[in-house]
């Protein structure tokens, strides 16, 4: 069996050489290749960026690492004010970033900035909880003052056209910490990539952030301060 077959290998060698230098023809042959990429999760933290231009800005917090993860949350400042006899609704100020290779300071609305770089597109929940009533650290409180928060508009660094409608409007903070408040709702298959949350739509101060002081607070003078946390959690 085997001397049949390397006889029948010469003989269409020579068949070939035959039609090759005898008719002119040209023999064509085609061979497959693979070719394949892989994808992992990234771990690495990004860098907060210039919503607008998209180059990096100072931080204001560590961003976090992991691939689902927040990079920036605005500190948000309501400025001085006078005290008054009467209920008070204060707004917001905006936000002054800082362009970390040249040092040039621009203006935002409030903002919060999310990557969700798993690759699995199974959505996300941005939230956040107040820490505390605004307090002055010498034992005054602004007894019955209360924070809102409304998410606007959410524009991705990504260039992805999926973009989460789940923007919650005048989400009222419960000041003593007991709850978390939702802000965004990234559904599934959407949020894939770089976010920023807008909390306000203008270049001025708006009611997207209000601090809300009753006429019966008490108001001693000085600065009062709390802290938030926002949280980023996968949509189980």
């Amino acid at each position: 069996m085997e001397a049949k077959v390397v006889k029948r290998s010469k003989l269409v060698l020579a068949i070939f050489v035959f039609g090759m230098f005898g008719s002119g023809s040209v023999l064509a042959q085609d061979v497959q290749s693979d070719a394949t990429v892989g994808f992992q999760a990234n771990n690495n933290p990004l860098k907060p960026i210039d919503p607008e231009i998209e180059k990096p800005i100072v931080p204001v917090q560590p961003p976090n690492k992991g691939p689902l993860g927040l990079s920036y949350a605005s500190n948000i400042s309501f400025g001085k004010k006078s005290s008054k006899n009467e209920q008070e609704v204060f707004f917001a100020k905006l936000d002054t970033v800082t362009n970390e290779e040249t040092g040039e300071k621009k203006d935002y609305p409030n903002f919060v900035q999310v990557w969700d770089l798993r690759g699995k597109a199974t959505g996300w929940d941005l939230s956040v909880r107040q820490n505390g009533q605004l307090h002055d650290g010498k034992g005054n409180q602004l007894e019955g003052a209360y924070l809102t928060i409304s998410a606007r508009s959410i524009v991705s660094h990504s260039g992805m056209k999926e973009s989460p409608t789940g923007l919650k409007t005048e989400q009222k903070l419960v000041a003593d910490g007991s709850a978390t408040q939702d802000i965004v709702k990234a559904e599934s298959g959407t949020g894939v990539g770089a976010w920023s949350v807008f909390l306000g739509e203008e270049l001025s101060p708006t009611d997207a952030i209000t601090l809300t002081i009753p006429k019966s607070t008490k108001k001693v003078p000085g600065v009062y301060s709390t802290t938030l946390t926002w949280f980023l959690q996968d949509v189980l």
